[in-house]
């Protein structure tokens, strides 16, 4: 029984030492686990004192496990985070397991990491909890990616929805499904008013979105697609769509649009082509109705606003604007207001001619300029009216260029810069037809002066044959009466057959006949503009006087002198010039047996076809010749008034 006994006390001990070798195995397979852990593990007393600490937490914190174990846990807990230390402690005390967190811990060197920990009870073998255990991993590097990534989306988010351009997504049925800020600011709405709706309810061309949605599905890429869209508050904008398809496994999931504002580039180009095409009908010669039509339309097409042009012109009397051009305003509204009284306020227009200015009238409804005209305007659905003066080069008054709008409106400054820039083409359109008109006008003149001229001419060759038997007296004769009436041509073509000055006239016919000093001719008295045929005329009488005196009169001896002078007056049928032509110092003068056909040009022609009297007195001193004739109205004269004494004329007229 005793050698029993002292087996079984052996076996129990065998067994106890068994399972004690079994303990220490696991306890140093486990030690080992810990040791060996890439996470910093380590355990505290519930009071807070280090009581394990393995190599990663020495790698991780910087503290060997010597300098960490026995001292408080708070060498690795920043200052700002011993209130969340504090509350883990109270819920480890209650057995409580702290579900894994991340935060923030400091190293032997002072630096803050960024950690995630598990903190667990312990508990001993009575069930107590005698301290905590927690697994800590530096999350630091991890951290910092996903700030990085965080700070990267958070720029690329910034850059689309606040970039300058314009972006949205459209789904493949065509519903808009998302846009940043630039494309809502383009066009006027918000997201909510946006978003959600078709994009072609934002087009202006339904053909334009038709064939982009159709491109995009077959998976093309569109580059600066031209198109108009329409805001919301009904303006339209000019814009480049450059876009492409988002797909998965090919599936067309939304589009990706960019939206370019190029309306103030497209309105350039409007106003610079139409500007052109104006310009070249000028040229080409075409009438004035297609060229005024153009600028008008350039106004309408460049305008995003629905604008409606018009342009107006002055007529003859500078009192009344007549109709121009307006293609797109009613046509009962263009029939009223034509033969429109300028005036201090006959509308935008009426009043722009008569201020000589631009006249800006942002709501007619209210404008006290448009009050005799106010109830016109509104039944015709017209709001706004901006106005401006067509100006010639010398600065008369035109026309006008009118920009109406169905809204009260206020114009921008590129608004008026551009009826500036178009009012002054139209300006060079109207001036170009008054050049032609008068053109056209001169040489329905000239064609009539020149047969005159011709009839003249036939005339005195007949006459001169009569008086001159031998041919060389007749070439003479006639030579110089053609040279006389050659001349006084001269002088209407330089005034583009206005007019010809009276002085001019006798400088030329007694040029010849002038010594080098000039002094044995002399002009006094008033100058006045002869209407052509009056020119031809006198000139032809004032050729027969001069070689009448060369031949027998004062200016066929070197003292002699010949003395005209000529005084504008009114008699009781209007102005009249009296010319008188009085010869000294020539050889003595009788009275001739008969009339030769220079006399008699100068007695009955100048009475037959200017209306005039003419008196031949044959003094022995010399001829006295004196001659009145009535003037034409509006004929321009300089009295001898206003020149400082009376001019002798040696060579050129004053």
């Amino acid at each position: 029984m005793a050698q029993a006994g002292k087996r079984s006390t052996a076996g129990r001990r065998t067994a106890r030492d068994g399972a004690a070798r079994g303990v220490e195995s696991e306890r140093a397979w486990l030690a080992a686990i810990v040791d060996f852990s890439s996470d910093a593990i380590l355990s505290k007393t519930l009071d807070g004192t280090i009581t394990s600490w393995n190599a990663a937490a020495e790698r991780m914190y910087g503290y060997p496990a010597a300098a960490a174990i026995g001292r408080p846990i708070e060498i690795i807990v920043p200052a700002d985070r011993r209130d969340e230390l504090q509350g883990m402690d109270e819920r480890l005390a209650r057995g409580e397991r702290v579900p894994p967190f991340e935060t923030v811990r400091l190293t032997r060197d002072g630096r803050r990491i960024d950690v995630a920990l598990t903190m667990s009870p312990i508990i001993d073998h009575t069930g107590a909890v005698v301290g905590a255990s927690g697994i800590g991993r530096d999350v630091s590097e991890r951290r910092r990616a996903e700030e990085a990534l965080r700070r990267s989306q958070a720029q690329l988010k910034d850059f689309v929805e606040n970039s300058a351009i314009g972006l949205h997504w459209v789904g493949p049925d065509g519903i808009i499904l998302w846009a940043n800020q630039a494309e809502l600011d383009l066009l006027g709405y918000t997201q909510g008013e946006y978003l959600g709706r078709h994009i072609a309810e934002f087009y202006v061309d339904q053909a334009a979105i038709g064939e982009i949605l159709q491109r995009l599905r077959r998976n093309e890429q569109l580059n600066n697609y031209e198109a108009r869209l329409r805001c919301k508050d009904g303006s339209i904008r000019y814009v480049l769509i450059s876009s492409n398809v988002y797909f998965e496994n090919g599936q067309f999931i939304h589009t990706r649009c960019f939206t370019s504002d190029i309306t103030e580039r497209k309105q350039a180009e409007i106003v610079i082509g139409g500007q052109k095409q104006a310009l070249e009908l000028i040229a080409e010669g075409a009438r004035l109705e297609p060229v005024l039509e153009t600028l008008v339309r350039t106004i309408e097409e460049r305008s995003v606003h629905g604008a409606l042009a018009s342009i107006l012109l002055l007529d003859a009397a500078g009192l009344r604007l007549r109709h121009g051009a307006a293609p797109s305003l009613p046509e009962s509204y263009n029939r009223a207001i034509d033969g429109l009284i300028i005036g201090a306020a006959a509308g935008s227009c009426g009043t722009a001619a008569q201020r000589r200015r631009a006249v800006i009238v942002t709501d007619i409804a209210t404008d006290p300029l448009w009050e005799g005209y106010r109830e016109l305007a509104l039944q015709h659905d017209l709001r706004a009216c901006w106005s401006a003066p067509i100006l010639s080069r010398d600065d008369r008054v035109l026309g006008t260029y009118a920009i109406y709008h169905r809204q009260p409106r206020r114009p921008s400054a590129q608004d008026l810069q551009v009826i500036e820039v178009l009012s002054r083409t139209a300006a060079i359109a109207i001036e170009a037809k008054r050049a032609e008109r008068q053109e056209r006008l001169l040489i329905e003149e000239l064609n009539h002066r020149v047969k005159n001229t011709l009839a003249t001419a036939q005339s005195l060759a007949t006459q001169t044959l009569r008086g001159n038997a031998s041919p060389r007296s007749f070439a003479t004769a006639f030579s110089g009466r053609l040279a006389a009436l050659a001349s006084a041509h001269t002088l209407l073509a330089h005034a583009r057959w206005s007019g010809a000055r009276l002085h001019a006239l006798i400088e030329e016919q007694l040029a010849p006949y002038r010594l080098p000093d000039g002094a044995n001719v002399t002009i006094q008295g008033d100058d006045v503009s002869l209407e052509p045929g009056a020119a031809l005329t006198l000139g032809l009488a004032l050729h027969e006087l001069a070689t009448n005196a060369a031949n027998h009169g004062a200016l066929a001896s070197p003292a002699g002198t010949v003395e005209i002078r000529a005084r504008v007056g009114t008699g009781p049928d209007g102005r009249r010039l009296a010319l008188t032509w009085r010869e000294r110092g020539g050889p003595p003068v009788a009275a001739p047996p008969r009339r030769g056909f220079g006399l008699t040009l100068i007695e009955r022609g100048l009475a037959y076809q200017l209306k005039g009297n003419v008196v031949l007195d044959f003094r022995r001193e010399g001829l006295h010749c004196t001659v009145e004739l009535p003037l034409a109205d509006g004929a321009a004269n300089l009295m001898a008034s206003d020149w400082p004494g009376d001019v002798r004329v040696a060579g050129q007229v004053s």
